[in-house]
């Protein structure tokens, strides 16, 4: 079965947390200063909380428009 998840952002403090709501978070792990994932018990990824939002997926689509641009270049 599919997990679904959901979206919470707080505009105030920037910070966007994509979970999955019928999972239970065992163990926090932190990727870098702005990136927590939480997985259950068998090692699911169950959430992601992502600090400074905002600037992170304004890099993140800066960097995919990148690659877009350089696989269009090839074709």
């Amino acid at each position: 079965m599919e997990a679904k998840f959901k979206m919470d952002y707080d505009s105030r403090e920037d910070i966007l947390y994509i979970y999955s709501e019928k999972s239970k978070v065992k163990e926090s792990i932190e990727l870098s200063k702005d990136i927590i994932i939480d997985l259950d018990k068998n090692n699911n990824l169950v959430a992601i909380e992502i600090f400074n939002a905002h600037k992170f997926l304004h890099i993140l689509n800066e960097e995919i428009n990148c690659k877009n641009e350089n696989v269009l270049s090839l074709v």
